[in-house]
């Protein structure tokens, strides 16, 4: 499982790519990501793998 608990990132400059996500991707569950250029997709997607920091809340995948 893939959760989000308010998580935020936000870059340097103020630039806000998540604002309080709360997210639940159950295990088995496939799911399509889209949105507009600059809507947070990439962001999301390396929060989950680590490679961008939240600012705030959790995120926590497969229990850890």
């Amino acid at each position: 499982m893939i959760r989000f608990e308010n998580a935020s990132v936000t870059y340097p400059g103020g630039v806000h790519a998540l604002r309080n996500l709360t997210l639940e991707i159950p295990d088995g569950e496939m799911v399509v990501v889209v949105g507009l250029s600059g809507a947070g997709k990439s962001t999301l997607i390396r929060a989950i793998n680590g490679l961008v920091p939240l600012s705030s809340g959790d995120v926590t995948v497969d229990g850890r």
